[in-house]
């Protein structure tokens, strides 16, 4: 982020997805676990969505209540707590979800925070619309996720891959190039001669191709059961990233054969190729909990406890913030919303100001919220290093910081750990090897559990690029590991460059760490979504370079369709209200700085109830 930073104060997390067929019948009632009431719908495709905090009884269950009329023809649960293992007892008037620890055991008698979405009829996701001849079917309930086919899981068998001729195609995994490090296991693969093919074989009702979108892709012709279904290009202009090329429309449930044929056409705008290359294809059946087959990835289960804390306040479906602890009662009034986050920044300047700042906690005193802490890798100018930081030499301090947590009733804190570590202004920024700031960010995030267990560890980049010299030209390089995150977030302002227009934005959201792109890692990796900092910037002088977007009610709009869209993923987001027309001048709400009447009108007509 191109700014000043003021220094404002104010698990394991396993993301599941599990589709229950819900049986016939009046409606669905309300179950004692939840502390709030939820919505009545009654679309004909309906969708209920909330986060709920409940307390599992021995076993490990917490029965949720449902009231949408017509019954949900699915139920998709998406925990910010331990793994779930089982949603059932399916009724008309309730479903049971179960949590499991690391260990496998029921999660008994622990209060847990996780969200829920309720479809009732038809696919909830909206998807491209497919060119197809291939018959299509209604399915009895939603599509849901029951099978990763990754590259590796190469055979003619149901879901597998298989390649022709196997000599042109060519594996790119470790050490190949950036977009690997998007990947789920870390291996794509690619080809480029006509007539290539890769044949994905596999049983469900609907199939989602992943591959890595660059200069030189092609448009490629696609055919399921010997059915045409029209192309999908490859192309992409800026970087290399992982992203859904190709949705199928939705099937007869049962087995298909999908076959994808390098075509030797091209986007006009492509330079060199064409090439074809596959990551990953997710398979959709209805009813069927999500397995993986099979896959090289790490585990999703971090080490830690965590996510059990206060649900939303403000009756969103996901957590909302805002910067300043003083500020969280007076923005709430604003916007007629209660505040959920308090988005808070440590003392960096001592090691006492990085593990015990007590004017943090004091500025929320009994405020209920939850609070997101942005901590550096170590104070600066204090002689300290991310090498020494990866040897241990600091792990005392962090321990002591979970230690603070615990003892000021914020145990179950969000802590974005080096947060924005891919922008050269930040000091903890780490070069070119990865491996010191990997082996930091570990090391604290383990050091921080050991005194917390609910502690929420987020790895947060700065929107939209990372410089050359830093993590090698891509922030996911840096990327820590699935055992020691909980949340994969960003930092996405409205500058460098703006969005003052639908083909802005989407070139923005969809450039290779745009935030679009590192919702789909996080969804990739299985973790949660946050954007802990987003909003315009009017700095007069970056508005005036044509570096900002200045009073943008658009970006503000996009924003808020991103994060209906990331429902269930998104854990939180904070505006970032900012007064100082050196940094940001972000301002909705307080009385100084720039005015943003524009931008206050477009968050209003989203947040105010």
């Amino acid at each position: 982020m191109r700014r000043v930073r003021r220094w404002w104060g104010g698990r394991p997390a396993v993301l599941v997805t599990v589709g229950m067929l819900v049986a016939a019948g009046v409606g669905v009632t309300v179950g004692t676990a939840l502390p709030q009431q939820p919505r009545q719908v009654t679309a004909t495709v309906a969708l209920q969505a909330d986060t709920v905090t409940c307390t599992t009884d021995p076993s490990g269950y917490c029965t949720v209540g449902l009231q949408m009329l017509p019954v949900p023809a699915a139920v998709v649960v998406e925990p910010t707590a331990p793994l779930i293992h089982a949603v059932d007892q399916v009724t008309a008037s309730a479903f049971r979800v179960q949590f499991l620890t690391s260990t496998g055991a029921p999660a008994a008698s622990r209060q847990i925070t996780f969200g829920y979405t309720a479809y009732a009829g038809g696919n909830p996701g909206p998807g491209p619309a497919p060119t197809s001849t291939a018959p299509t079917v209604t399915p009895t309930g939603a599509p849901v996720l029951s099978t990763t086919i990754e590259d590796t899981a190469i055979g003619t068998t149901t879901n597998t891959v298989s390649y022709a001729p196997a000599a042109n195609w060519h594996q790119c995994a470790a050490g190949c190039n950036t977009a690997v490090a998007s990947t789920a296991n870390s291996s794509y693969r690619w080809a480029s001669a006509t007539g290539d093919k890769v044949t994905i074989t596999w049983a469900g009702v609907q199939l989602k191709v992943y591959g890595v979108k660059e200069p030189q892709g092609g448009i490629d012709s696609i055919a399921t059961d010997g059915a045409g279904q029209g192309t999908a290009d490859w192309y992409r202009a800026a970087g290399q990233a992982p992203d859904l090329v190709w949705t199928s429309p939705v099937l007869a449930s049962g087995n298909h054969t999908t076959v994808i044929t390098l075509t030797g056409q091209h986007n006009p705008q492509a330079t060199g190729g064409p090439t074809l290359t596959f990551d990953k294809a997710d398979v959709y059946s209805v009813g069927v909990a999500p397995t993986t087959t099979p896959s090289a990835s790490p585990s999703v289960s971090p080490t830690g406890g965590g996510g059990a804390g206060n649900g939303p306040l403000s009756g969103l479906p996901w957590l909302s913030g805002i910067n300043g602890g003083d500020q969280v009662q007076g923005f709430g009034n604003w916007r007629g919303r209660a505040v959920d986050l308090d988005l808070a920044y440590t003392d960096r300047t001592s090691w006492g100001g990085v593990t015990n700042s007590a004017w943090m906690f004091n500025a929320v005193g009994g405020w209920p919220g939850r609070m997101s802490i942005s901590q550096p890798l170590f104070p600066q100018n204090v002689g300290a290093s991310i090498g020494a930081c990866a040897s241990g030499a600091y792990d005392s301090y962090w321990r002591q910081f979970g230690t603070v947590l615990v003892n000021n009733g914020r145990a179950n804190s969000i802590v974005r750990v080096g947060w924005e570590f891919n922008g050269t202004y930040m000091y903890w920024h780490p070069d070119n090897d990865a491996g010191p700031f990997i082996g930091c960010f570990q090391k604290i995030s383990t050091a921080i559990r050991a005194t917390d267990p609910q502690v929420v560890i987020d790895w947060t980049i700065n929107g939209h690029s990372t410089p050359p010299g830093v993590c090698g030209g891509s922030a996911f390089n840096c990327y820590p590991g699935d055992t020691y995150v909980d949340v994969i977030g960003t930092d996405n302002y409205d500058h460098y460059p703006p969005s003052p227009n639908q083909a802005a934005w989407n070139s923005s959201c969809n450039a290779s760490e745009g935030i679009c792109s590192v919702l789909t890692f996080a969804r990739n990796h299985h973790k949660l979504f946050s954007v802990g900092e987003w909003g315009i910037n009017h700095n007069p002088t970056a508005v005036g370079q044509g570096n900002a977007g200045g009073d943008n009610p658009f970006y503000i709009h996009r924003m808020w369709d991103l994060f209906q869209s990331a429902k269930g993923t998104l854990l939180y987001e904070a505006y970032f209200d900012d007064c100082e027309q050196t940094n940001v001048a972000s301002t909705l709400y307080r009385s100084c700085g720039p005015n943003n009447p524009q931008a206050s009108a477009a968050y209003l007509s989203h947040y105010h109830p």
